[in-house]
């Protein structure tokens, strides 16, 4: 018997999990409430509450798809935009790019850093700066690609589950002409357990499934 109520769970969580997808709305919620009735209700209240959680956690994406891109020519990570209110979040993102690039074969990567003479110097503050100045370093050498792009939320939402939310955006430039390859702009929330870092690299690597990157043919 109690073999038996237990399979019936877990037939009820297989339910669930398939009716939690990406396009879960609240009619499959109520479908799911209804098949979960005959249960006691401390242990329906738990799997609603799980659902909710699992609703809670959201992402949207948006991608302006390009050409191929060859992975094993030359590429730069210049430096990216912090529009959040988190210290370093940018460099954390730059990370996670230099480190998912690779994992997809781009091996050629160098990351950009300010020349040596202008180490003793304060910093340059203004982002658009910045990616001028990455950009001119960059234009003289070899580099084909260059990816960057832009934090623009990252921190845990303020309440008890503390979810972690993440937005972004990302673009490839020709390094020579300056013109947008691909760009793609993100946004994730997690669950209450989740932490900020996962969500990012969840999203991150979304982001960068949806670039082509394939090798020309040999003739």
């Amino acid at each position: 018997m109690k073999r038996t109520k237990k399979n019936r769970i877990r037939q009820i969580l297989g339910s669930m999990g398939k009716r939690l997808s990406a396009g879960f709305d609240l009619f499959n919620l109520a479908v799911a409430a209804r098949s979960l009735a005959h249960l006691r209700p401390v242990l329906r209240g738990s799997l609603l509450l799980t659902a909710a959680g699992i609703m809670a956690a959201c992402s949207s994406l948006a991608v302006q798809p390009g050409p191929p891109l060859d992975p094993g020519a030359q590429w730069v990570l210049l430096p990216v935009a912090n529009n959040s209110e988190t210290p370093q979040a940018a460099e954390k993102l730059e990370a996670m790019l230099a480190t998912l690039l690779r994992i997809r074969g781009v091996n050629n990567l160098r990351v950009y850093a300010p020349p040596d003479d202008s180490a003793a110097a304060l910093p340059v503050l203004d982002d658009t700066v910045r990616l001028d100045q990455a950009l001119d370093w960059a234009r003289g050498r070899d580099f084909e690609y260059g990816i960057t792009g832009s934090v623009e939320e990252w921190h845990y939402k303020s309440g008890v589950e503390r979810e972690p939310a993440v937005g972004l955006s990302l673009r490839v430039l020709n390094i020579v002409t300056g013109q947008v390859l691909w760009s793609a702009s993100g946004a994730r929330s997690g669950w209450g357990r989740a932490t900020v870092s996962g969500t990012a690299q969840d999203l991150v690597a979304d982001m960068l499934d949806t670039v082509n990157l394939r090798r020309p043919e040999r003739r």
